[in-house]
């Protein structure tokens, strides 16, 4: 009876120890399946992060180029004067990196490529610029490049804007290097895709250092792309 009695025990107690096995075994499980949720929860985070990202890229273009055909408008007659070679005063309507008193600035036209480039801190120095709104986003400023279109050299009286985000170095506009790209391509490519879908046939993107698509990026040629239109960027810089 003391052999029956010890020994009942000691089945109840490997019951317990397989049962207890089984619950760990299903906790395992479990947790194996909340690692792979959490997982998944953080890269649709982070997706939803760049298209979030991507619909305010796309909002603040949109804003952007509004101000900019504001002071196109105004200042048409002026901008093509200095495109062309036919004004003095060319920095006083083409420059980017201009102080908040406007004393201090970059100019930025060039006239054997009729071209006339500002940047959302000339446009704030002439109060064109909501003072609510920053003037970059991140380390990116809003640039728009204006062209006169020529053919043999010959002005046509068409123009052209081709309005994009900008880098910034030391807080002025890089003008040499090479950018750094921190997401991977194809999330890059994504966030960029989903800014051009909300901007329409005016959105495009800068292939990241690479060829994209049918989109150049090579030592030779770099061009900016959208769905209905391609250019060439040295046309405009």
């Amino acid at each position: 009876m003391m052999r029956s009695s010890a020994y009942v025990p000691e089945l109840q107690l490997r019951r317990i120890a397989r049962n207890h096995g089984f619950a760990m075994m299903e906790l395992m499980i479990g947790l194996s399946m909340l690692a792979l949720l959490v997982l998944g929860g953080v890269e649709m985070g982070a997706r939803v992060q760049r298209l979030n990202a991507a619909h305010e890229d796309a909002e603040a273009m949109a804003s952007f180029s509004q101000l900019v055909g504001q002071y196109w408008v105004a200042n048409r007659a002026a901008i093509e004067l200095v495109m062309s070679g036919q004004s003095q005063v060319g920095s006083v309507y083409c420059a980017t990196n201009v102080s908040l008193d406007g004393l201090s600035l970059t100019p930025s036209f060039d006239t054997l490529k009729h071209t006339c480039v500002i940047d959302s801190t000339l446009l704030q120095a002439k109060g064109l610029w909501p003072q609510s709104m920053p003037t970059q986003r991140a380390n990116n400023r809003w640039v728009a490049a204006f062209r006169q279109i020529t053919n043999l050299n010959e002005v046509t009286g068409a123009d052209e804007v081709f309005m994009f985000m900008s880098p910034l170095q030391n807080g002025q506009l890089m003008t040499q290097g090479e950018v750094k790209i921190n997401l991977p391509l194809q999330a890059y490519v994504e966030q960029f895709q989903a800014s051009m879908s909300e901007l329409g046939g005016m959105g495009g993107f800068v292939p990241p250092l690479q060829t994209v698509g049918n989109c150049l990026y090579t030592s030779a040629v770099q061009q900016a792309c959208g769905r209905e239109w391609r250019v060439a960027i040295s046309d405009f810089l």
